[in-house]
């Protein structure tokens, strides 16, 4: 019924890979180890073609890892698209499972349909807070509201549907996004799932990804102080709005603030 991989780089520790590996096979069946693509290696005319590319299409500047990162999902999903297997279960090596991670996945993977993309992975350290609808009493397994999509983050566990993955290799090839872009890379017609059955470090300072990323913050011009004035009025209202949405989302609507 699925195909399951563990992404990885040939620089990565492999010990902890295959102790992971095992863990995870212990619980879900095979993992197949996938190899990814190293975006601090790719040459110039290779990066610069795929950002370039981005930037005309929805004005984001990709750094090397975060391309590198996004080519090696979407390799894993062609794989996946050419099995017979309706979902893909994704993790990264930096995967951290819990003693109940496997139990409450397994419980969480009911709910998947063709279309539906789950992240397995905690929000711990989100911006703002992600509201849900919970889909069963039993289970810590939510909907996530529309609006709050763009605040889900992470790759390091999550579910994919046939359906869901068609549409990000659509999307993917008309200009690249990161990987965990999930208001873009979830279709319509699908939900995006979220349950907080794996976690990953938020303080982990080899990672590739979050060293260019405060690299690429730091390199960029300071924006217009009217602009700023009017990021923080956003968020200023936004802080003291939300509590009264949630109040109404979750009398009227069902929704919940997951993890919170």
């Amino acid at each position: 019924m699925s195909e399951r991989y563990i992404l990885t780089l040939r620089s990565s520790d492999q010990n902890s890979v295959q102790s992971k590996v095992k863990i995870l096979s212990t619980g879900l069946g095979e993992v197949e180890v996938f190899y990814g693509i190293d975006g601090r290696a790719l040459s110039a005319a290779e990066y610069y073609k795929i950002i370039v590319r981005a930037y005309a299409k929805h004005g984001q500047i990709l750094t090397p890892s975060e391309v590198g990162c996004a080519l090696s999902h979407l390799r894993m999903l062609e794989g996946f698209l050419n099995s017979n297997e309706q979902i893909a279960i994704i993790f990264e090596d930096d995967v951290l499972i819990r003693e109940q991670s496997i139990e409450m996945l397994q419980m969480a993977l009911e709910f998947v349909r063709q279309s539906d993309i789950l992240v397995a992975c905690s929000q711990q350290g989100a911006d703002y807070p992600v509201r849900g609808l919970r889909l069963a009493g039993r289970t810590e397994c939510y909907e996530v509201q529309k609006n709050d999509r763009s605040v889900v983050k992470r790759t390091c566990a999550y579910v994919v549907g046939r359906d869901a993955a068609k549409h990000i290799l659509c999307v993917q090839n008309e200009g690249l996004w990161p990987a965990d872009e999930f208001r873009v890379l979830c279709p319509d017609s699908g939900r995006l799932l979220l349950c907080n059955a794996f976690s990953h470090s938020p303080m982990n300072k080899s990672s590739n990804i979050e060293n260019e990323r405060t690299l690429r913050l730091g390199l960029l011009p300071p924006r217009p102080l009217a602009f700023r004035l009017a990021e923080e009025l956003m968020r200023t209202v936004e802080s003291k709005s939300a509590p009264l949405r949630r109040a109404i989302r979750t009398r009227l609507g069902g929704y919940h603030v997951i993890g919170k």
